[in-house]
């Protein structure tokens, strides 16, 4: 399950955290069964863990339980661990029997976690449960299966229009910290993950504040605000290269009035590019968009992650380099003499930066097999490989390896087996659907869904054309994945001029050919201010 949790017993499923909402159900509403740390503590007081390397580990690496208190992690390294790289406080007690059993004054800084969870992917690098006063600053975060961080719980009772669980949270605090390259394996999820009630108020709510986020996978958000999330201040951080920067707007249930959880969001350097307002309770205000991720704010930039005197942490190893894992999830569609692959990228690197992936399509006889090498710079920006020169009518199956400084990895499994053809109907995709701009004085916030049809084959890109005579090319795995459940996409245009009016018209693009465009158009504004 979420964050390492698991359903345990015969037939769990049916009963298990589901407390009144099901007949049989126990509780807590959506607490499962927790994945154990090596090293675990339960009401500790004053205890530091520094200096420290958690490692070559089942389950999770360090789990400060049940009332923990005034704990210190600081300046450690948590990798090649099967599931959570670290665990602070629960959720089996969304209000604690006694003082003694509050998880409290937790800081969690300057430590290194990467390259995790290697067999529970839906595990995550730090998970924060029902907690106070805790701090997460300066942590570098990169190269994981899932969610880089995971706070609160008990919110998904609004998806039956029932209250978020009340809860004991307050005055936890996510702040500088450096992520990247993060849902590497999964979807649904974010850079800083976030769920519940985090306090009585926004002054005493959750706040992420000053963090760099960027390099998203899976689809997601940056910031996710999800179910229930409520009094959480999202300010001032650099956010892109995801699927959207921040997610909010869920119904308050408490009141029955139909405002939204209380949120702010504000000042951050994104490229979502939502404008001001107040939705029913969402306060946006003061965001930028950001065109370009080396104009970020520099002060933003050089306090995220970890503070000079820790940076020595990155070049820590605790074995000797290997060859990457493989590439998982693989997926492909024949087009005519040729087969499109995706798949995503193998986050365990084995201590040498992958360069490359070979793809190899093998025909059903065995008897022909074609192969094409990808740079790892190219994957990463197209999401996609193209095997050509294969026969129509004969079915393919194909694997991908990741190649590094040490050697090849082991072969994927298989993608389904597709067969080329020659001809086909030469439909081409409709025009995108819903587009939408928001501008600044000098970039604008495109955002659209994929188009109702796609004619022959799927989309792998989109073209965007610039009323000033420009293109632009949007590639990426959220073009890719987003077609089937028609999720929206989101790109910024920057270099424009302030006080001038633009037309934008974005196509879709297939293996047969370009679609229909769809435009709109807007005005910038005269300064950017």
């Amino acid at each position: 399950m979420q964050a390492g949790y698991t359903v345990t017993g015969p037939e769990g499923w049916k009963t298990q955290g589901l407390c009144g909402y099901t007949p049989g159900g126990t509780c807590p509403y959506a607490s499962w069964t927790k994945m154990p740390g090596n090293v675990a503590i339960s009401h500790g007081r004053d205890i530091e863990f520094s200096d420290d390397a958690f490692t070559h580990l089942g389950a999770a690496g360090l789990e400060l339980g049940t009332g923990t208190r005034n704990a210190t992690v600081r300046g450690n390294v948590f990798t090649d661990i099967s599931g959570n790289g670290m665990e602070i406080g629960g959720v089996d007690a969304p209000e604690p029997g006694s003082d003694a059993d509050l998880t409290s004054a937790v800081s969690v800084t300057n430590n290194h976690l990467y390259a995790l969870p290697r067999e529970y992917h839906g595990g995550v690098a730090i998970l924060n449960g029902y907690t106070r006063d805790n701090t997460i600053a300066h942590n570098q975060i990169d190269h994981v299966a899932y969610s880089a961080i995971s706070m609160g719980w008990g919110g998904w009772p609004d998806k039956i229009g029932k209250p978020a669980t009340a809860n004991v949270s307050r005055g936890n605090r996510v702040s500088n910290n450096l992520i990247f390259d993060y849902m590497q394996a999964l979807d649904d999820g974010g850079g800083i993950y976030t769920q519940g009630l985090t306090g009585s108020s926004l002054a005493d709510g959750e706040k992420v504040t000053g963090n760099v986020i960027h390099g998203q996978w899976g689809l997601g958000r940056s910031v996710y605000t999800d179910n229930g999330c409520t009094y959480v201040t999202v300010e001032g951080n650099v956010l892109y290269g995801a699927q959207a920067d921040v997610a909010a707007k869920h119904i308050d249930y408490r009141d029955g009035l139909g405002n939204n959880d209380p949120t702010r969001i504000a000042d951050n350097h994104w490229e979502q590019g939502d404008p001001d307002g107040d939705d029913k309770g969402v306060v946006t205000s003061g965001n930028h968009i950001l065109a370009d991720p080396s104009k970020a704010p520099a002060d933003i930039v050089a306090t995220a992650g970890l503070e000079p005197r820790y940076r020595g942490l990155l070049g820590r190893t605790f074995a000797a380099d290997s060859v990457p894992e493989a590439p998982t999830r693989v997926g492909d569609f024949a087009a005519d003499g040729s087969v499109y692959v995706t798949w995503n990228p193998s986050y365990v690197e084995g201590g040498s930066p992958v360069t490359s992936y070979t793809v190899t399509a093998t025909s059903s006889d065995g008897a022909r097999t074609v192969s094409t090498a990808v740079p790892a710079a190219r994957f990463k920006r197209i999401a996609y490989a193209r095997v050509d020169g294969l026969t129509n009518g004969t079915p393919y199956t194909v694997t991908v390896t990741a190649h590094n400084g040490v050697g090849q990895s082991e072969r994927s499994l298989p993608a389904a087996p597709v067969t080329p053809t020659a001809g086909g109907s030469g439909a081409l995709p409709d025009a995108p659907t819903g587009v939408k701009a928001n501008a600044e004085a000098t970039a604008a916030t495109l955002s659209w869904t994929p188009p109702k049809a796609t004619g022959d084959t799927p989309v792998i890109g989109y073209r965007i054309t610039v009323s000033d005579g420009r293109t632009a090319t949007v590639t990426g795995r959220d073009v890719l994945v987003s077609q089937p459940r028609a999720k929206g996409m989101l790109r910024v245009i920057g270099k424009l001029r302030p006080g001038t009016a633009y037309t934008f018209s974005i196509a879709a693009l297939t293996a047969t050919g370009a679609g229909p465009s769809a435009d709109v158009s807007l005005t910038t504004p005269p300064t950017s201010g």
